[in-house]
């Protein structure tokens, strides 16, 4: 992680939360600084979404790479994630 470059105009300090998170569990989240790390990378607080950790951001930027403007859209990006319901017709019934 530490040869990825930093995100171009970013700042330089992760912004405070905006909204309150009241299920993240504590204990879980590594020991060493990962959100920062992540927050260097993204040039964003991806733990800020809810429902990303940490890890789970890691994970994201370790699969997909730091910039993901190769997707076109959000939508094309959960795509690929596997996050859309894929709709199958069979004999003019759609189902997934």
């Amino acid at each position: 992680m530490r040869e990825l470059p930093r995100a171009g105009g970013g700042p330089e300090q992760i912004p405070p939360r905006s909204k309150k998170c009241f299920y993240q569990r504590a204990g879980n989240e590594p020991a060493v600084d990962l959100k920062g790390e992540l927050f260097r990378i993204a040039g964003v607080d991806l733990t800020d979404v809810p429902g990303i950790s940490a890890i789970t951001a890691h994970t994201i930027i370790m699969e997909v790479g730091p910039d993901i403007s190769r997707f076109r859209s959000a939508s094309a990006f959960a795509s690929w994630l596997g996050l859309c319901p894929e709709k199958r017709v069979s004999g003019g019934k759609t189902t997934r």
